[in-house]
């Protein structure tokens, strides 16, 4: 296990300092150099943009302006590390909950990254699993609806989650939310 540690820990080096990247990747304010094989063999749409006869395979940049620079950043320390980092980015303490994880999954299959997808489901079931997150999972639920339902694995979790909860979530002041975005699940 020691080996396969030294071997992630010197891809990550490589993203962390860019050494033989041969793609930069710009959101807004920020850009990264990357490495084609580890990004493209993760993103089917950062493939496709690489590929002959688009600019970005031409150019050797791609721009995501539309995308959160956090987002991004989170996504590709995925892509190098198999995880993401849940401590510091941009030298700011991030808590990644609920609210961020959705936001970062929409990131993850609007570039078509099934790995990260999973691993956000993974942790977002596990936050539901661990206690009372009434406050929090209403916060959310709008977010979660407005994904395309053929790759919405979020949803059954979010149902699942209200059906458990309903008598605490009926107590609650947001239960107009709670009504507007899960009419199927509480069918008032």
């Amino acid at each position: 296990m020691h080996e396969a540690q030294n071997v992630v820990d010197a891809i990550t080096r490589c993203f962390d300092d860019g050494t033989y990247s041969d793609l930069i990747i710009k959101c807004r304010n920020r850009s990264w150099n990357v490495h084609r094989l580890i990004v493209c063999s993760q993103s089917k749409v950062l493939h496709a943009a690489c590929m002959a006869g688009f600019k970005e395979a031409d150019t050797g940049v791609i721009e995501l302006n539309d995308d959160n620079p956090v987002s991004v950043e989170i996504m590709l320390k995925y892509f190098y590390t198999g995880t993401y980092d849940e401590q510091i980015i941009e030298g700011k303490e991030l808590r990644l909950g609920l609210k961020v994880q959705v936001l970062i999954y929409n990131l993850a299959d609007k570039y078509d990254a099934p790995n990260l997808m999973g691993l956000l489901k993974r942790k977002f079931e596990s936050t539901f699993n661990v206690g009372p997150v009434i406050e929090e999972f209403l916060s959310v639920v709008s977010d979660v609806y407005v994904i395309p339902t053929s790759t919405n694995i979020l949803r059954p979790i979010i149902v699942e989650y209200a059906r458990r909860s309903f008598r605490s979530m009926i107590q609650s002041d947001d239960l107009e939310i709670l009504r507007a975005t899960l009419q199927d699940v509480l069918l008032l």
